[in-house]
């Protein structure tokens, strides 16, 4: 197998190009990380958020005298 020069720099041109560009990349990763950090999924809403577990808003809707199939009746007639 004969390498020749030409051969030899277009390949290790390509290698050291393709680590600047994946270092430039990581770099890039992490400059975004550190401007915009993870949010923990469990801490408090804040701002005008709305909790979607109250029952206030389905009062009328849903009696605490329904039954279950009742309430089974009403989620899949909403649509939700």
């Amino acid at each position: 197998m004969v390498l020749s020069l030409r051969k030899i720099k277009r390949i290790s041109l390509f290698f050291c190009l393709f680590f600047l560009f994946l270092f430039i990349l990581v770099q890039l990763f992490q400059l975004f990380s550190n401007v915009f950090p993870l949010r923990s999924p469990y801490q408090k809403p804040y701002g005008n958020a709305v909790k979607v577990s109250t029952n206030e808003a389905m009062e009328p809707i849903l009696s605490p005298k329904m039954s279950w199939l009742d309430r089974l009746v009403v989620f899949y007639g909403m649509g939700e």
